[in-house]
C-alpha cells in the first residue's frame, strides 16, 4: 500500500510532463485572429475563461474533498482534451467560446487539487518534509515543458498550420489523463459526507475569513499572480516595442519559463533559509526592482530584467504560497482553501486586467510596469507592518 502511494510522486511527474506539453501557448491569440476574430473578441474570450474559472474553482476543490482527488484530476484532463479539440475544429467566435467554457472548467478542476493530492500522499507515507521539494519539481516540469514545447509548437505552426498545432495538442493531454488512472487515492478526512457539499464550502469560507495567516497569503498570492498574468500578455507587446522579431519572442518566453522553473527548484531552499517573513519580502521586492528598471530603460537592456521577474513571480511564489496554505489549513478543508485562493487571484486579475489594458493603450506598456512596481513597493511597506504585529 505504501509503495503504491509513494509511486504517486513519480507518476505525477510523468503526468505533468504530458499535461504541460502545450504546443499552442505562443500562437493562441494569433490562431484566433487567423480565424477572423478581432483582438477585442480574443480578449473577451480570455475574460470569459477567467469568469468560468471564478465560478468553478471552489466547487471543483470541494468536489475533490467530497469525491476524490484522483477522479477530479482525471476529469480535468478529459475536459482539457475536449476544450482543445473544440478549438481545433472551430472557425468562429461562438465555437471558441464553447471551447473556453470547457477549458475554464478543466483549469478549475486542476488548480488547488494537485497541491492537496501531493500533500495528502506525502502525509500518509510520513514524508511531509519533502512537500516543498516535490511541488517545486512539479512547477519546474510545468515551466520547462511550457517553454520547450511552446517553441516546437510555433515551429510546427509556421511549417504546417496553426490548426494542426491545436490538433496534435490533444494527444499529450489524453496521455496525461491515462497516467492519472494509475494514481493511488491518498486518504483524507471526508467530513463533507456528513454535512453536505455546499455546507462544506460555507464552513471553509468562514474558516478562511477568520484565519489571519490564510487571508495574508491569499492577498500576497493574488497580487503577485495577477501581475504575473498581466506580464505574460504585456511582455509580447513590450518585446515588439523593443524591436524584437516575432520569431524570437517564443525563445524569450522559453527563457522566461526557464527562470520560473529555476524558481520552483530553489523554492524549498529559499524558504528554508529565509523563512516565511523574508521569503514574503523577497518575492515582492525582487520583481518590484526589476519592473522599475524595465520601465525606466529605453533600450533592449530592460528585456533581461523583465524576464527575470518570473524567477520569483512564477513557480517560486506558487510553491511558497501552496506550502503556506497547507501548513495552516486542515486536511478536510485543504483542497477547498486552495481553490478559494485561486478564486481570489482570478477576481483580482479580472479587476486589474482592463485597468492595465487602458494604461497600455493610452500611455504605453512601460507605464504598466511602472505602476506595478510602485504598487509592489507600497506592498513591501505593508509587509513590514504585518510582520511587526
Amino acid at each position: 500500500m505504501e509503495n503504491k502511494l509513494k509511486s504517486n510522486i513519480w507518476k505525477y511527474y510523468l503526468y505533468r510532463i504530458f499535461g504541460s506539453a502545450v504546443f499552442t501557448s505562443p500562437i493562441w491569440i494569433l490562431y484566433l485572429r487567423d480565424n477572423g476574430l478581432s483582438l477585442t473578441q480574443s480578449m473577451l474570450l480570455q475574460t470569459f475563461y477567467i469568469v468560468i474559472m471564478l465560478f468553478a474553482t471552489i466547487p471543483m476543490g470541494a468536489l475533490a474533498d467530497f469525491w476524490s482527488r484522483k477522479n477530479v484530476l482525471i476529469l480535468s484532463q478529459l475536459l482539457n482534451a475536449a476544450g482543445t479539440f473544440i478549438f481545433f475544429i472551430s472557425h468562429n467566435f461562438y465555437g471558441f467560446l464553447a471551447g473556453e467554457f470547457i477549458l475554464g472548467m478543466a483549469t478549475a478542476s486542476y488548480f488547488g487539487v494537485q497541491e492537496a493530492f501531493i500533500y495528502d500522499t506525502l502525509k500518509q507515507v510520513k514524508n511531509i518534509k519533502l512537500y516543498k521539494k516535490v511541488i517545486g519539481n512539479i512547477y519546474a516540469i510545468n515551466d520547462l515543458m511550457f517553454g520547450v514545447v511552446g517553441m516546437f509548437g510555433a515551429a510546427i505552426a509556421a511549417a504546417i498550420s496553426m490548426r494542426f498545432t491545436f490538433g496534435i495538442s490533444v494527444v499529450p493531454i489524453l496521455i496525461a489523463g491515462i497516467v492519472c488512472f494509475s494514481f493511488k487515492e491518498p486518504k483524507h478526512k471526508k467530513q463533507l459526507y456528513e454535512k453536505g457539499y455546499f455546507q462544506h464550502i460555507k464552513e471553509t469560507l468562514i474558516f478562511t475569513s477568520k484565519h489571519k495567516d490564510l487571508k495574508f497569503i491569499m492577498g500576497l498570492s493574488a497580487l503577485l499572480g495577477g501581475f504575473m498574468f498581466i506580464t505574460f500578455f504585456m511582455f509580447q507587446v513590450y518585446f515588439q516595442d523593443m524591436g524584437v522579431s516575432i520569431k524570437y519572442i517564443g525563445i524569450l518566453y522559453a527563457v522566461m519559463f526557464a527562470f520560473s522553473a529555476i524558481g520552483g527548484k530553489i523554492a524549498h531552499d529559499v524558504e528554508s533559509r529565509l523563512k516565511e517573513k523574508y521569503t514574503s519580502i523577497f518575492v515582492v521586492g525582487f520583481p518590484a526592482v526589476l519592473l522599475l528598471v524595465s520601465a525606466l530603460t529605453k533600450t533592449w537592456i530592460g528585456i533581461p530584467f523583465a524576464i527575470l521577474t518570473w524567477l520569483t513571480s512564477g513557480s517560486l511564489k506558487n510553491v511558497f504560497t501552496a506550502d503556506f496554505i497547507n501548513k495552516h489549513a486542515s486536511s478536510h478543508h485543504r483542497a477547498t482553501v486552495m481553490s478559494i485562493s485561486i478564486l481570489v487571484g482570478n477576481i483580482f486579475f479580472a479587476i486589474i486586467s482592463p485597468i492595465f489594458g487602458f494604461i497600455a493603450d493610452t500611455s504605453g506598456v512601460k507605464n504598466v510596469f511602472l505602476v506595478m512596481s510602485i504598487v509592489l513597493f507600497l506592498y513591501l511597506g505593508y509587509l513590514w507592518w504585518y510582520f511587526r504585529k
